[in-house]
């Protein structure tokens, strides 16, 4: 399966609210369809709490550790269909 052409802002503006009220299950699919926009809706979801919690325990290091934790989780969405429980 080939990604979508490249969002527009525009389509990207208007995927956003539609995005919000996805369960995340749907949001990992359209992720491995190739919108973008799928993946910032989960770091927006997500960064907050992952953030805090990395900052319990790793401190001032925190946001390079969230950063990591989204880019291999990305890389690994993209990598396999694999069902996510």
């Amino acid at each position: 399966m080939h990604p979508p052409p490249a969002e527009t802002f525009a389509a990207r503006f208007f995927l956003g609210p539609a995005l919000r009220s996805q369960p995340d299950k749907r949001l990992v699919s359209l992720v491995r369809e190739g919108y973008e926009s799928a993946f910032e809706e989960i770091v927006r979801r997500y960064g907050a709490p992952l953030g805090r919690y990395a900052r319990a325990i790793v401190g001032g290091r925190a946001e390079d550790i969230t950063q990591d934790a989204f880019s291999k989780a990305l890389l690994a969405l993209r990598s396999n269909e694999k069902e996510i429980e």
